[in-house]
């Protein structure tokens, strides 16, 4: 979101800028120990040390060569004109020349009543109005480079402050003289000083929202894909990471405390006393499971992908600390889950979606998933899809258990004739029935999420006063009507963790402001805790109406959304068709699966479509990949009849059984045919042979294909290549074998008659003579 715009003038040219904080709280002792409790937060923000001098002038003017650092504004809201007012700070000569006579002045610009007014005001600094005396600064004469402090101590009284309740413009203004030219202006800073001179207003109740989001850091397995996460996750001084600073600070602002308004004995003692409640604030923590898991692996030894190759990281101390501290903020304050990975719902949720139920799917495992990890129960009555055309998710939302919607401002159109803030609850239609919707004021959220590289800032103080003035403001418009607001920076800010602090503090010690939780406000149950509020919750305001269209919508685009189905339908397929789907083991397969997918839709790939091709990719290689793992192998086959068995064999790569059947491609039927095998259980890392009974319907050498099927008959995976001898006759084949057989056998029956017939006939045996008998004569 943009930061507060960049003060100008055509005179003088604010240049104050000041460097982060090096060190924004002190860390806990033991930080790094494996004790089991929780760090305890820090009481107070260390104090910022000053910035480099060029880091300070960067973009300073001849015009305006003094940057003026503005550290010390008491009180934030002056309640008695008697009371000591008192703005100290530093003095920064970012010109060549050495400047003589330095002295440093309050302009009080006239009473602002309108946020339209305090707008234009940040963007054109005070410059007329009531000039105080000047007081000299502690070194009337300061060389380039140098710097020196100032303090400013009046009465409120002498600001000369409206009698009506708003805000005044407050200008900081360094004088001196250089080159024997007479005294005039070298530098400027402005901020503004609330006034409530008509007595007590009603509250304002402000609820809390501070995002705990990143991208995500982990593939489809156990190996991260960066180790970015650690620099996120440091407390490192001077270089604490994003994640850290936003929790440290959200943490400490929570404790409120009270500042005395100023150190004097003489501020009367009604004064002192009214000036700051310090009683604790709520805040919700949104925080994405995905986060959590990430960081949860970081505390144990973990393995990193990158171009490398995989390498072994040591548990991280950081990671161990910061998920302690976590736990220890949302048991003093809530704890929102976003859908597992921080999906884009709205894109997931557009019309044409075939991956609708991926948001109540994600959401179930967010829940279950921060549940198990910070062993706290999140909010189930609070959901905050991304900005975007929201219609989608509000009849989806209408359909279920009737959450209220943390919405964008962008996705419902503003009514311009509006003469107040409106509060933040109000409904929106559905196709079924009306939906409750929070919509966080823009403004005042923005205001906690400044940029120190912009030109209009002026260190945490001022950015922390001009917080206070919006509020101011918003309380001024109606000061006799309590409204409801809620406070959510962007998911991924940046925050300043000094600002964040004190505008968290802040709610608990001004006095019109008051926290409440976020869960009241989505029941219409809010009253402030610590103070008098006489006023119902605040009424729901007019039903708001949807955008069609958002401006600079950036959810995924339709394309990407169907390449997310289509691995959903391959990844559905294995999880509940092919693996045991009752098992603890195909269980823990789809869920790690389905963590996957939450991170290819994640909104961070809004801004880096390229790293969401690269994680959507990966997920489509783990899916392949064990979808790969289930193999039919096939060798030759000879059938020696019409019909015989084929034996293929299913290898199990997996560490877990499967479910799975065999059947012959459609194309093979011409020459080929059978029946599905029957579903057979294949144990993880072995392979078992399946026998097909087959039909020939020709002979010959031939190429048949077989593949698996699933539990419901569906085609699983590619088909292999069956190669068929077959010595199977045809009936033809066969019909031609018969006659030819039968002519043969005719042919040698009448080549036998023959023969028969032409053999001569026997003649009959001669007659045995007698023999001879001796002496016979003969």
């Amino acid at each position: 979101m943009p930061s507060v715009p960049p003060r100008r003038t055509s005179a003088v040219l604010a240049l104050a800028v000041l460097v982060l904080p090096t060190v924004l709280l002190t860390g806990p002792a033991g930080a790094q120990s494996a004790a089991p409790s929780a760090p305890p937060a820090p009481a107070v923000l260390a104090p910022s040390t000053d910035a480099p001098v060029e880091q300070v002038c960067a973009g300073g003017t001849a015009e305006s060569p003094v940057a003026v650092e503005v550290r010390t504004l008491l009180p934030r809201a002056p309640t008695s004109p008697d009371e000591p007012f008192t703005v100290a700070g530093r003095l920064v000569n970012c010109g060549d020349e050495t400047l003589d006579g330095l002295q440093v002045r309050l302009v009080v610009g006239r009473r602002l009543a309108t946020r339209s007014e305090l707008r234009l005001a940040t963007r054109e600094p005070v410059l007329g109005g009531r000039r105080l005396p000047g007081q000299a600064a502690q070194s009337p004469q300061l060389a380039p480079g140098a710097s020196t402090g100032f303090q400013i101590r009046v009465r409120v009284a002498d600001l000369r402050l409206d009698g009506r309740n708003g805000v005044h413009p407050l200008a900081v203004q360094a004088r001196a003289r250089s080159a024997g030219r007479a005294r005039g202006p070298v530098g400027l800073a402005s901020t503004f000083v609330p006034w409530f001179p008509e007595g007590p207003v009603a509250p304002t109740r402000l609820s809390w929202v501070v995002p705990l989001v990143d991208e995500p850091h982990h593939g489809p397995g156990a190996v991260m894909v960066d180790d970015g996460l650690a620099r996120l996750l440091s407390d490192e001084p001077g270089a604490a990471g994003r994640l850290e600073r936003a929790l440290r600070g959200a943490r400490v602002g929570a404790q409120s405390a009270c500042e005395s308004p100023a150190d004097d004995a003489e501020a009367p003692a009604d004064s002192r006393d009214a000036a700051c409640r310090g009683e604790r604030v709520p805040v919700t923590y949104a925080v994405d499971p995905d986060l959590l898991y990430s960081v949860d692996a970081m505390s144990r030894p973990y393995a990193v992908s990158g171009t490398g190759g995989r390498s072994e990281r040591p548990a991280s101390p950081d990671a161990v600390r910061w998920l302690r501290a976590l736990q220890a903020a949302v048991d003093e304050g809530d704890l929102l889950a976003l859908p597992y990975g921080d999906p884009d719902v709205v894109a997931l949720s557009r019309t044409d979606s075939p991956v609708k139920d991926d948001v109540e799917l994600l959401h179930r495992l967010g829940q279950s998933e921060t549940r198990r990890l910070l062993d706290r129960t999140p909010l189930a009555t609070v959901a905050w899809p991304p900005a975007g055309p929201v219609a989608g998710v509000v009849d989806s939302l209408a359909a279920g258990e009737g959450t209220a919607l943390l919405l964008d401002e962008s996705v419902v159109v503003s009514d311009p004739s509006q003469d107040r803030t409106p509060s933040a609850r109000t409904t929106l239609p559905s196709t079924l029935e009306p939906v409750t919707a929070l919509i966080p004021d823009g403004a005042l959220s923005r205001l906690v999420e400044p940029d120190p590289s912009d030109d209009g800032w002026q260190g945490e103080r001022l950015a922390e006063q001009r917080w206070i003035a919006e509020t101011a403001i918003i309380a001024a418009e109606r000061p006799g009507e309590s409204r409801t607001l809620v406070v959510t920076p962007e998911r991924r800010a940046d925050l300043q963790p000094a600002v964040l602090a004190a505008a968290v503090a802040d709610t608990g010690r001004l006095p019109w402001l008051c926290g409440v939780p976020l869960a009241d406000v989505a029941a219409g149950t809010e009253r402030c805790a610590g103070r008098p509020d006489p006023q119902a919750p605040a009424p729901a305001d007019d039903a708001a109406v949807l955008r069609s269209t958002v401006p600079q919508d950036r959810a995924l685009s339709p394309g990407f959304v169907r390449d997310v189905a289509a691995v959903r339908r391959l990844s559905d397929q294995f999880t509940e068709q092919v693996l045991l789907a009752d098992s603890d083991t195909a269980k823990g397969t789809k869920a790690r699966l389905l963590r996957a997918r939450g991170r290819a839709a994640s909104t961070a790939w809004r801004e880096q479509p390229a790293e969401g091709r690269r994680m959507l990719r990966l997920l489509q290689d783990d899916v392949a990949a064990l979808r790969g793992r289930i193999a039919l192998v096939a060798g030759p086959a000879l059938l020696t009849g019409r019909t015989g068995t084929v034996r293929l064999n299913v290898e199990n790569g997996l560490d877990q059984p499967v479910n799975v059947g065999v059947r012959l491609d459609p194309t093979s039927a011409a020459r080929l045919s059978s029946e599905d095998t029957a579903l057979q259980v294949v144990p993880g890392r072995s392979s078992q042979q399946v026998s097909v009974r087959v039909e020939a319907r020709t002979s010959g050498r031939f190429t048949a294909r077989a593949g698996l099927v699933d539990a419901s008959g569906q085609p699983f995976g590619g088909t292999v290549e069956l190669e068929v001898r077959s010595t199977e006759y045809g009936r033809v084949a066969l019909a031609v074998t018969g006659a030819a057989a039968a002519v043969l056998l005719v042919a040698a029956g009448v080549r036998i008659t023959r023969r028969a017939l032409r053999r001569p006939a026997p003649q009959a045996p001669a007659e045995p003579r007698e023999p001879a008998r001796p002496g016979s004569g003969v």
